[in-house]
């Protein structure tokens, strides 16, 4: 039955023309590489990310190796733990020894760009550099999202301040 299948299948292809049994000419020329580092990002999410790739150019901060660490920064729904508390879980940073991955909850993608651009910021601050919660408030790496006002009044600033914890820290 298997020998069969493939006879058809070969017979199919040499009648259709498309069975090519010639090799490919040889070049000196390398064969690309398929794409091995990383994060697959969710498209809903590529653009924040590209943002936080410029803002690392900007400040001559050499982020592709750090971010290459993340195996997935994905939209995701993340079960709250405790109805209770009226707090939402909108992302998290999965650390496991080699496995970091970001995950974004879906119920946050309805809100202003601006959320989720200081929501890919902070859980790239965990996952890629090790930072923790700091207590000030009104920072990326606050535990509690900063208001929109001033968000968009003090973004740059927030941003510098970001950037210095990381070269602080590592030295990038």
């Amino acid at each position: 039955m298997r020998s069969t299948f493939i006879c058809f299948l070969l017979g199919a292809c040499a009648a259709c023309g498309t069975m090519d049994v010639t090799p490919p000419p040889m070049t000196s020329e390398p064969k690309p590489t398929a794409k091995t580092s990383g994060p697959k990002i969710d498209k809903e999410l590529q653009r924040f990310v590209d943002e936080f790739m410029l803002d690392c150019q900007a400040r001559r901060t050499d982020c592709a190796k750090k971010l290459g660490r993340i195996s997935s920064i994905a939209v995701t729904a993340i079960p709250d733990d405790n109805p209770n508390d009226n707090e939402l879980i909108i992302g998290l940073c999965h650390d496991r020894f080699f496995t970091h991955r970001i995950e974004i909850n879906k119920e946050i993608m309805n809100k202003p760009d601006m959320y989720l651009r200081v929501l890919i910021y902070h859980e790239i601050g965990h996952c890629a550099y090790g930072l923790d919660h700091e207590k000030e408030p009104d920072r990326i790496m606050s535990p509690m999202m900063p208001g929109l006002l001033t968000l968009l009044q003090h973004w740059n600033e927030m941003v510098t301040d970001y950037f210095a914890t990381i070269q602080e820290k590592h030295g990038d």
